[in-house]
């Protein structure tokens, strides 16, 4: 347990009130990230390990129809603690509030929440607990912010499959420096059936500084920590067409996966495609464990603001971790005109359209051309 193998990262943790020039400390805010989604994982277990069969109970409705469970609030809870200890001044943009979870009849849920809080922070009270949570209700654009996606991938985590805890930090609309934990991931990819203490990756990154993972394996004294050293990545830029691999999401709803199968044949990949819920997606592509993402815009379900011109607008907290990550092992990430995703208006990457990845710059400008023709 305990935090070998971070030291080689990001020095150590900032003292309380520390707050840092645009650039400075970005392997200090790394650092603080890293925690701070392990932590959160070590609530997410807990509560998965509690969920029924059932699954329907602990979770509210939705505007974009994903469930909403206890973890995601714990989550948002405390990373957005730990966070505001070190650098106060920091507004964070996440996906939940307390509004909800303050109401009276919502008192069974809230003790649901804060029993999942209190694995990592003993003495949390249901108002604190609230309070932690607002410290997310962030939603207008600043020059240095941090968002968070508290369980990325609510499916994949009611499923017992891949879900993440993202978390990023975005100066001047960049993403700077992020830490993504999945709880569920196996440490080998190629494992066939690996077991439950074979599971667990932390990613971070930051800019500058290279990407990395650690293994967080479930700690069974319920302290939160990684085994061994974190290994950095730098992906290999050169593989033929038959052996490359695309990922895509494993929801219809989430992406177009019709044109995908299209633009993957242009592009001669004969492997099927990597189907995984989630930022861990740029987690399994940051391993080299598959060299392109793939997430095309769909018409929207509803005429709200989720939509622009009737598609679907994608969230930043949905992209922010891995645009970090895969830059610093030195892939390319782009929207799917080629251009960079810009993260200073809000909650939305208003000015993109979609989102795609690939393990270099010569396979990017190969896969971007392969879209305009399907998709003009």
């Amino acid at each position: 347990g305990g935090s070998v193998g971070w030291a080689v990262r990001g020095g150590g943790i900032p003292a309380r009130g520390f707050t840092m020039s645009s650039t400075a400390g970005l392997g200090e805010a790394m650092k603080v990230g890293e925690v701070a989604v392990v932590a959160a994982a070590v609530a997410t277990r807990h509560v998965a390990a509690s969920l029924s069969v059932g699954m329907e109970e602990g979770t509210l409705g939705k505007a974009d129809f994903s469930p909403v469970t206890v973890g995601d609030f714990a989550v948002q809870a405390i990373v957005c603690k730990r966070i505001s200890e070190v650098f106060p001044e920091d507004g964070i943009i996440a996906e939940e509030t307390a509004d909800e979870l303050r109401k009276p009849e919502m008192a069974d849920l809230l003790s649901r929440v804060t029993t999942a809080v209190q694995t990592v922070e003993p003495g949390a009270t249901p108002e604190q607990v609230c309070d932690w949570i607002d410290r997310g209700a962030l939603r207008e654009h600043r020059p240095r912010y941090w968002t968070l996606d508290p369980i990325d991938g609510t499916k994949g985590f009611l499923r017992r499959q891949q879900y993440a805890i993202c978390l990023g930090l975005i100066i001047e609309g960049i993403p700077v420096a992020g830490a993504m934990a999945c709880p569920n991931l196996p440490i080998d990819w190629s494992a066939a059936s690996p077991a439950p203490e074979a599971l667990g990756v932390m990613f971070s990154a930051y800019k500058g500084g290279g990407a990395w993972s650690t293994p967080m394996p479930p700690d069974p004294s319920g302290k939160a920590g990684s085994q061994g050293g974190g290994q950095r990545h730098t992906l290999a830029s050169s593989k033929g067409s038959e052996a490359l691999r695309f990922c895509e999401g494993v929801e219809p709803g989430h992406s177009d996966q019709a044109s995908n199968a299209k633009i993957a044949a242009d592009l001669q990949i004969t492997a099927p495609p990597v189907r995984l819920d989630s930022q861990v997606k740029y987690g399994v592509m940051t391993r080299g464990d598959a060299e392109i993402y793939l997430r095309l815009p769909l018409k929207a379900k509803t005429q709200d603001s989720l939509s622009l011109n009737g598609e679907y607008v994608e969230n930043i907290w949905d992209h922010a971790t891995g645009v970090i990550l895969m830059q610093e092992a030195g892939g390319v990430v782009t929207d799917m005109k080629g251009v960079p995703l810009d993260f200073s208006h809000g909650p939305k990457l208003i000015k993109n359209r979609g989102v795609v990845a690939s393990a270099s710059k010569e396979l990017h400008d190969k896969v971007i051309a392969a879209i305009a023709v399907h998709l003009p």
